[in-house]
């Protein structure tokens, strides 16, 4: 619990699609987008998939200004990466901020590739060596062609390299680094679950969140399947427009925040009335 709101700057968010407002992404880079069924089923729209996830709700609710670097499809280890980044930047201010993580399955994975200079993101398909996909972004149409060029060295990498259960008990002793190093520290830090195998009761259960989002909004029927009547319930199981912004509700309750946490009633108008 937070004692004193007003002594933080910033909070930092950090996790996949779930938490960056996957599913909810804007027509101009999804094909699939979703915001024509809700503008016509719940008259709401937005710009950007940044404005409606849980960590800009939180922000909105505790007036915080929130830092989020969720990506689609990331894994613990970017996650890890960018949020020592993040603190090592911000360390000056170490004790005006804090951190809430979601932490991804083990089926995510990030492999640097010195051709693009930059990291990828691979998605496990059952898992084991095969992979859905491999990009540096998935909503970025200037990566495509380059990446599904190289996919055949990514392949190749985790067919010589990679190892399910290996990555779980990775993705544990990165959380656990991570977790220990904010703590050692002095910085705030929320985890969305415990790890999987090693030392489950190292986590303070008062640094654990309720649930993490994705199944919070499954058990609350706030998913995007449960949002948009005719929607596909197997392919749009990410937390839905609303769900962010109950889940946003349920972290503000859970973080202590005592001031009022219903202050979304006029988003459900459309945002040409400039209330969104």
């Amino acid at each position: 619990m937070i004692e004193d709101f007003s002594k933080y700057k910033l909070f930092y968010v950090n996790g996949s699609s779930f938490t960056e407002g996957g599913g909810l992404e804007e027509e101009s880079i999804s094909k699939k987008s979703v915001s024509l069924q809700y503008k016509k089923q719940h008259n709401v729209i937005w710009e950007n998939r940044k404005e409606v996830n849980w960590g800009n709700r939180l922000s909105k609710i505790i007036k915080i200004n929130c830092i989020n670097e969720s990506k689609s499809g990331a894994g613990v280890e970017r996650l890890v990466r960018k949020t020592y980044e993040f603190i090592f930047n911000n360390w000056d201010i170490k004790d005006k901020f804090f951190i809430i993580l979601e932490l991804p399955s083990p089926d995510r994975i990030e492999l640097f590739l010195n051709k693009a200079n930059d990291y990828y993101i691979l998605n496990l398909q059952n898992k084991n060596t095969n992979f859905i996909s491999s990009t540096r972004d998935y909503f970025t149409e200037e990566y495509k062609k380059f990446d599904e060029e190289h996919h055949n060295i990514m392949q190749k990498y985790m067919n010589n390299h990679f190892s399910y259960e290996e990555k779980v008990l990775s993705d544990d002793r990165l959380t656990i680094g991570l977790y220990s190093f904010c703590k050692l520290n002095k910085i705030k830090v929320y985890l969305d679950r415990t790890t999987h195998f090693y030392f489950q009761n190292t986590i303070d259960k008062n640094d654990l969140l309720f649930k993490d989002v994705y199944n919070w909004c499954i058990d609350k029927n706030l998913t995007i399947a449960d949002e948009i009547s005719g929607s596909d319930p197997l392919s749009n199981k990410h937390p839905g427009f609303f769900g962010h912004i109950e889940y946003a509700k349920e972290l503000a309750k859970f973080l202590g925040w005592k001031s009022d946490i219903d202050i979304f009633k006029e988003t459900y108008i459309l945002k040409s009335q400039n209330l969104i």
